[in-house]
């Protein structure tokens, strides 16, 4: 009795005109001790005071009106830093914003209202310089039966994400809070843009939560639209336009490059750090190790792991329900039917060996193992199958030397395995699908088909010297074109800007070395050769 009258009281607090904004004045970032918010507050004055400095005066008609969007704290002070620059420049910038901290958690009213108006007061140094747009205060507009399709799917999208899974419980309370905080943020996102009519806006990965929100809705009424995202290299991003950065298309930056020169100069940079990714080594600007033990060769695995002489399929797998994986179906339906199909497959053929290699990113995703998945299907597998987990002592491309054909969805080993003249079968919507190194089945009938033909001939050599050849330039690009220079990694963003600050890179010099990224980021078309 006396807890729910204390409950009552709470209630009737929080529905009082201007509680929460008390609330926030009297305790600040209370709760949030050292978050991302907390850290923007401490830095802004001085990023405002260099944008005001740094103010270029350009032609008018060479100004844009941008609209840069941005949603849970983790990404708010990088977009804001972005947003202060182009105005800096001589844009016209509206930054719109929903307020939550996370994506998955679900907030009273009250609260809601508490994390606004800490993200008010956080950004409001740059109020003479961007227009502020709080989402939560802008009207709705009724969505389309297109839009809330597309809603549908993307908060369908955002549980597989969550989960690392995909196949999504139709009835979890996280789908519909998804639903619900996607379609409030679609619903306002249209009424605003289709009354402003900003020239870009400009948008983070595009691919899940509010963000592929706001990337339906500028594709439905045609606002140009700019997705950007973060790989493994510091001091780079990627970009892309009118689609979800994430989804990786290189057909621009290829077609560019293809008929171009492969220099001894690309093929030295691309060798040392194709190098450490087999060795396990940290290369130059790449952040992380691609393998956890170093390559011990190919007699010592195939001692290992009880391999003989018969011919060995290598399947290389994606973690679950990634960014990287979703919408990357051409006609398997999910990569799980499709691991589950090629089993089925190979434990049919005694006359094969077959090796799915689990991809080590697992052992820091929260989603269920494609081992534990292999496992509940097959509990009892074939000696000619072997399943090789995310932490098993083994290093991929010693496997690579042992296979004679590849299998991939889309990870990027993929594209290495024909690095190394092994031919190999793309199943999935990758970026180097397509590219001419690899074969692409577009059906079941024709996938199987060509897994017949590649063990149909028992001394069959592996990739033609030119497809060889090309799958290296293509790597080369991919790594070292395709991403864009930025100073402001979303790893250690803070201290990046620390290092790199924004009157630098507001600077002659600045300009200069990041012209390309921000001719892109307004969605310039892009000189991709001799960049």
């Amino acid at each position: 009795m006396e807890n729910r009258v204390k409950q009552q009281i709470k209630e009737l607090i929080w529905r009082m005109p201007f509680a929460a904004e008390l609330d926030v004045s009297l305790r600040g970032y209370y709760g949030l001790k050292g978050s991302h918010l907390e850290r923007l507050q401490k830095v802004l004055p001085l990023w405002v005071k260099e944008a005001e400095t740094a103010r270029i005066g350009i032609d008018p008609a060479e100004s844009k009106h941008i609209f840069i969007f941005a949603a849970t704290h983790a990404w708010i002070p990088n977009t804001v830093i972005m947003a202060l620059a182009l105005k800096a420049m001589g844009h016209k910038v509206s930054y719109g914003y929903v307020p939550y901290m996370k994506w998955f958690d679900d907030i009273n009213d009250y609260n809601r209202r508490k994390l606004d108006h800490l993200v008010k007061r956080t950004i409001k140094p740059t109020a003479g310089l961007l227009d502020l747009i709080p989402l939560t205060e802008v009207p709705r507009d009724e969505l389309s039966e297109e839009l809330m399709l597309e809603t549908r799917e993307l908060s369908i999208r955002d549980c597989q994400y969550t989960f690392m899974v995909e196949e999504v419980d139709l009835d979890h309370e996280l789908l519909n809070l998804r639903l619900k905080r996607n379609t409030q943020a679609t619903a306002s996102l249209l009424h605003w843009l289709k009354n402003n009519e900003p020239d870009v806006m400009i948008v983070p990965n595009g691919m899940v939560f509010e963000y592929g929100a706001a990337m339906n809705t500028a594709k439905h009424i045609g606002i140009p639209l700019t997705t950007y995202e973060y790989g493994e290299q510091a001091g780079k991003m990627w970009l892309d336009k009118n689609r979800s950065v994430m989804l990786q298309d290189s057909t621009d930056v290829w077609s560019h490059v293809k008929g171009s020169e492969f220099t001894e100069e690309q093929k030295n940079k691309i060798q040392e750090l194709y190098a450490s990714r087999v060795n396990a080594d940290l290369w130059q600007n790449f952040e992380r190790k691609w393998q956890g033990v170093p390559r011990q060769g190919d007699q010592a695995i195939k001692d290992q792991l009880g391999l003989d002489d018969r011919p060995i399929a290598l399947l290389a797998s994606n973690v679950i329900g990634d960014s990287l994986t979703l919408k990357r179906a051409t006609f398997s339906g999910t990569m799980t039917d499709w691991m589950r199909r090629t089993i089925k497959y190979f434990i049919d053929r005694n006359d094969v060996q077959f090796i799915l290699r689990t991809h080590p990113g697992e052992l820091v995703a929260n989603g269920p193992s494609v081992v534990d998945l292999v496992k509940d299907e097959f509990p009892e597998l074939p000696e000619n199958v072997h399943l090789i987990g995310p932490n098993d002592p083994v290093n991929t491309y010693d496997l690579i030397g042992v296979a004679k054909l590849g299998l991939a969805y889309t990870t990027t080993v993929g594209m290495e395995i024909a690095m190394h003249g092994v031919p190999v079968i793309v199943v999935g919507n990758t970026h180097y699908r397509g590219k001419g190194f690899t074969n692409d089945p577009n059906s079941w009938e024709e996938y199987f088909q060509m897994l017949d033909r590649e063990f149909s001939v028992k001394d069959k050599k592996g990739l033609p010297k030119e497809k060889i050849e090309l799958a290296w330039k293509y790597a080369y690009h991919f790594f070292f074109t395709y991403p864009f220079q930025y100073p402001w990694h979303m790893r250690g963003f803070f201290e990046t800007v620390k290092n790199y600050p924004l009157s630098q890179f507001l600077s002659e010099q600045g300009k200069q070395k990041y012209n390309r990224t921000i001719q892109a980021v307004l969605g310039e078309p892009v000189n991709w050769i001799g960049d």
